[in-house]
C-alpha cells in the first residue's frame, strides 16, 4: 500500500473513532439523564405515596377518635342516668321511711287502725310511684344513650367514607400523574 493510502486509512480510522467516542459520549449523557429523570419520578412518586399514607392514616385516627369519644360521652351519660336513679330511688326509701316512722309513733300514741291503714296505704303508693319514676327515668335514659350510640356510629360511619374518599381521590390522582 501506498503512503497516501496509509494516510486516507489512518485519517479516516481517525475520524470514526472520533465520530464513536462522540456518539458513545452522547448516548452516555442521554442514558444519564433519562436515570435522573427516573429517579426524580420515583422519588416524586414515593413521596406522594408516603402523604397518600399519612392523609389515609389521619382519616382513620380521626374516625377511630371520634367513634371512642362517642362511646365514652354514651358511657358517661348512661353512668349519670343510673346514679340520678339510685338518688331518686333513695329519696323515695327515705320518704318510705319517714313515714313509717311516723306510723309506728302513731301506733304508739294510740292512732286508730284506719290512718294507719292509709298511712300504710299512702305509703306503698309512693313506693310504687317512686319505682314508676325511676323505671320511667331509667327507659329515657336508656333511650337517649342509644340514640347517641346511633350519631356517634353514624358519624363515625361518615368520616370513615370520608377517609375512604380521599384514599382513593389521592391514589387517582397519584396514578394519573404517573401515567
Amino acid at each position: 500500500m501506498s503512503m497516501q493510502a496509509r494516510k486516507v486509512t489512518a485519517a479516516a480510522e481517525s475520524q470514526a473513532e472520533s465520530e464513536i467516542a462522540t456518539h458513545s459520549k452522547s448516548s452516555h449523557v442521554r442514558v444519564n439523564t433519562c436515570k435522573e429523570v427516573e429517579a426524580q419520578a420515583q422519588r416524586s412518586l414515593q413521596l406522594k405515596n408516603a402523604e397518600f399514607f399519612k392523609e389515609i392514616s389521619h382519616a382513620q385516627a380521626e374516625a377511630s377518635s371520634s367513634y371512642d369519644i362517642e362511646m365514652a360521652k354514651q358511657n358517661q351519660r348512661l353512668v349519670y342516668e343510673n346514679t340520678r336513679n339510685l338518688q331518686v330511688e333513695a329519696n323515695e326509701q327515705n320518704i318510705v321511711a319517714d313515714i313509717a316512722v311516723e306510723r309506728n309513733q302513731r301506733e304508739k300514741a294510740g292512732t286508730s287502725e284506719a290512718e294507719l291503714m292509709a298511712q300504710k296505704n299512702h305509703a306503698t303508693g309512693i313506693k310504687i310511684a317512686s319505682a314508676a319514676q325511676a323505671s320511667k327515668i331509667r327507659t329515657i335514659g336508656t333511650a337517649e344513650a342509644d340514640v347517641l350510640l346511633k350519631q356517634g356510629e353514624a358519624e363515625a360511619d361518615a368520616m370513615e367514607s370520608k377517609a375512604k374518599a380521599v384514599s382513593n381521590r389521592l391514589f387517582k390522582e397519584i396514578y394519573s400523574q404517573l401515567l
